[in-house]
């Protein structure tokens, strides 16, 4: 084998490592305040907070932050469908602004689909200037999904929501 080839192999693979530990460092953060939740990255329109093994905020989080064990974020709700005449199953985003605020400590959730409410919660628990949230990931992340649902139109027209039977 070329020497060279080596050299730059172990090169890549001392970088993936780096970036897998460094992951693993900025999605755990802080274990403490996490308390036991698991940010869980299925795949990018299926991300969600988990406690032993329980979903506890649903798909899809775009967004998120931590503060004095305050797990705080934005999401996108996202809805199981059938297709292919229910040969085929997958998920879709809904256009639907949502936000979320978790007492990593006490386990209580607060939801929220209004920005006002939401803010006036966490200027409550005194964390609002603590927490930064991107808001337009709401957008970014809406509008590469409808395009894509857009380009496959065909797959998806004939989807319906799993759980109605509805399109």
């Amino acid at each position: 084998m070329n020497k060279s080839f080596v050299n730059k192999f172990t090169i890549l693979i001392s970088i993936l490592i780096g970036i897998a530990v460094f992951f693993s460092w900025f999605v755990n953060g802080d274990d403490d305040q996490w308390n036991g939740y698991e940010y869980v990255w299925g795949r990018e329109d299926n991300v969600h907070l988990s406690k032993d093994g329980l979903t506890i905020v649903k798909s899809t989080i775009i967004n998120i932050d931590i503060s004095d064990n305050f797990i705080v974020g934005l999401r996108l709700p996202a809805k199981n469908v059938t297709c292919d005449g229910g040969a085929g199953s997958n998920i879709m985003l809904v256009n639907n602004e949502e936000y979320f605020i978790l007492n990593s400590s006490t386990g209580v959730l607060h939801e929220f689909k209004d920005r006002v409410e939401f803010e006036k919660k966490l200027s409550s628990f005194e964390i609002k200037e603590k927490i930064s949230l991107d808001y337009s990931r709401f957008k970014v992340v809406w509008d590469r999904y409808s395009n894509y649902y857009d380009d496959n139109k065909k797959y998806y027209s004939g989807c319906n929501d799993a759980e109605r039977g509805q399109p």
